[in-house]
């Protein structure tokens, strides 16, 4: 529900309906709250200080598409302790259990859903920022990095001291490759725990944007948050994504990487994002959807945020990438290594994949002084068209992180740092 602006509805008045209050969010001025009987609902919707009653819509991450294969430890069936072709009596024994844990939850007189979480802060010093990287070899950089020039963007921006906020299944925080770039997280799910990643979707997502291992991300010097809003299944709802989003933005966070949606959208879902794009760069990935138009997802819909759908090696938008109007630019999609859960690595397609290059990006231009109002204009000026040259394919086009951090007034990073890369 979400209340008139300066107002509140006594909570003890909603529980006398027969409703558990949930959560609070200040983003929008409404609480999560739960009610048995729909009679109570609609006596709620008339009350003085009600605007309205919203669902509190499911979400989930935007699934791979395509192929998948796995390139390092902890990364496989097998090594999981199952056999081959077992995959669906895994997922179907992570549902059971996960199913089991919401209903153990939903017991009377138990919140169904966590309050406030004790946050995540380092437990190592943070790398020194002179530190040199790994030399870009053909292994290292994977071809989505090279592909939208991110290497050679280096000299300029390798987004220093810009806080990127990954909102997805969590992440690994002990990775090799992340883990001393990782700052301040939230779990959304489980109050007081820290925000590991149980699924491997939000690592993956998390390498793209800011690896420094045996693979590089696009911004390999910006401070990750690990917003943990999508449990073991990738499933969340939409109270997640909005206390999310209002974590990020009491937390100063720069840019926050959205590779999730739904298939519907409503108001509160509309009020957040727009409240959230005020002082933040919101990125999203467009959906799996293609090839059919007008099947980019929420939020990616909304003006606000950035739409990303996926290419391939062949600069080709990739087939199952979600089509439609709202599309703002394109980014490799298909076939990206990146990191995954206990040390590994992993090759995943979909525009999950390509949403976090666009992030990355975001984070170079926002390191080199352009206003975070401005950059959404800035990458999608500065994309480069693919071979469709249809918006509703691919937008403005492939992002291009040379050219936007080239398009700032700011001079060229100096001879030292360029030799560390």
């Amino acid at each position: 529900m979400v209340f008139r602006h300066g107002s509140r509805v006594d909570l003890a008045e909603i529980r006398r309906m027969g409703g558990v209050v949930l959560q609070r969010i200040s983003l929008i001025n409404a609480v999560v709250a739960e009610f048995a009987e729909e009679g109570a609902l609609a006596a709620l919707d008339r009350h003085g200080d009600v605007v309205r009653v919203d669902e509190d819509l499911p979400l989930r991450l935007v699934g791979e598409a395509g192929q998948e294969e796995d390139e390092g430890p902890g990364s496989s069936d097998q090594e999981a302790g199952w056999p081959p072709g077992a995959r669906g009596w895994r997922r179907a024994r992570r549902w059971l259990r996960s199913t089991c844990e919401r209903l153990h939850r939903l017991r009377p007189g138990r919140p169904a859903a966590p309050g406030p979480s004790r946050e995540r802060r380092p437990s190592r010093p943070v790398v020194p920022p002179g530190r040199p990287l790994p030399p870009p070899g053909d292994a290292a950089v994977p071809w989505g990095v090279r592909r939208i020039q991110a290497p050679e963007a280096w000299e300029w921006s390798q987004g220093e001291e810009v806080h990127v906020a990954v909102l997805d299944t969590g992440v690994d925080l002990d990775h090799p490759a992340l883990a001393d770039r990782i700052g301040a997280g939230i779990n959304l799910l489980r109050p007081g725990a820290p925000p590991e990643d149980d699924n491997g979707h939000g690592t993956h997502v998390a390498g793209v944007i800011a690896a420094h291992g045996s693979i590089l991300g696009v911004a390999p010097r910006v401070w990750l948050h690990p917003v943990k809003a999508l449990d073991q299944e990738g499933g969340g709802r939409l109270s997640h994504l909005v206390l999310g989003l209002e974590w990020c933005l009491q937390h100063r966070i720069q840019v926050v990487n959205l590779s999730l949606g739904s298939l519907t959208g409503n108001r509160t879902m509309r009020e957040a994002v727009r409240a959230a794009s005020r002082s933040m760069v919101l990125v999203c990935a467009a959906g799996n959807a293609g090839p059919s138009n007008g099947t980019v997802l929420f939020p990616a819909r909304y003006p606000e945020v950035l739409a990303v759908g996926a290419i391939d090696r062949q600069n080709r938008v990739a087939r199952f990438s979600s089509r439609g109007p709202e599309l703002d630019l394109v980014a490799p999609g298909v076939d990206i290594l990146s990191l995954w859960p206990s040390g590994g690595l992993r090759r995943l397609s979909g525009t999950s994949m390509a949403a976090p290059h666009v992030s990355g990006s975001a984070a170079l231009a926002l390191a080199r002084g352009i206003a975070p109002r401005e950059v959404p204009a800035r990458l999608r000026a500065s994309a480069e068209p693919v071979g469709s040259r249809d918006p509703q394919l691919e937008g403005a086009g492939c992002v291009d992180a040379l050219a936007v951090v080239q398009a700032s007034p700011a001079g060229r990073r100096g001879a030292r740092a360029t030799e560390a890369i």
